[in-house]
């Protein structure tokens, strides 16, 4: 469960001036940043509880996830080409330092919801958590100041 916790990440990427779908990348990006509390956690098609996580996402594709004594910090890339937009994760620091987590997400205002994949192997294909799956699903809501 650590590495779970540990992982529950999203970042903005640093882009400058740009078209088409890069742009909504770089729209995206901006959009992220902010700290979000998870709300909802599903592993495996069973709710699990990451009451405190904050995940800290700043400009330039990085990311820092504070739970307790639990920390994790890397960086990511989106690619909104894809459907869903998808994103790469890259771990520096916590348990899965070293490990790239494929990922889809979705940004709709002051929700994000996020679907990793905790095999590491392949983007989840839709935002679900099949039962005695390793695909996790989160919902943050953005920390009001």
């Amino acid at each position: 469960m650590t590495a779970v916790r540990t992982l529950l990440v999203f970042a903005a990427a640093g882009l400058g001036t740009l078209t088409g779908a890069a742009r909504l990348v770089a729209d995206d990006a901006k959009d992220s940043i902010g700290t979000w509390v998870a709300e909802k956690a599903t592993l495996g098609g069973k709710d699990i509880d990451l009451a405190g996580l904050k995940l800290k996402i700043e400009a330039g594709g990085k990311y820092t996830v504070d739970h307790g004594a639990e920390a994790d910090k890397g960086t990511f890339t989106l690619d909104a080409k894809t459907t869903p937009k998808s994103m790469e994760i890259k771990s520096e620091m916590g348990p899965l330092k070293g490990k790239t987590i494929p990922a889809i997400y979705e940004l709709k205002g002051d929700t994000m919801t996020v679907c990793y994949d905790m095999e590491m192997k392949t983007k989840p294909a839709k935002f679900e958590s099949p039962a005695d799956s390793q695909v996790l699903l989160v919902v943050y809501k953005r920390e009001k100041k």
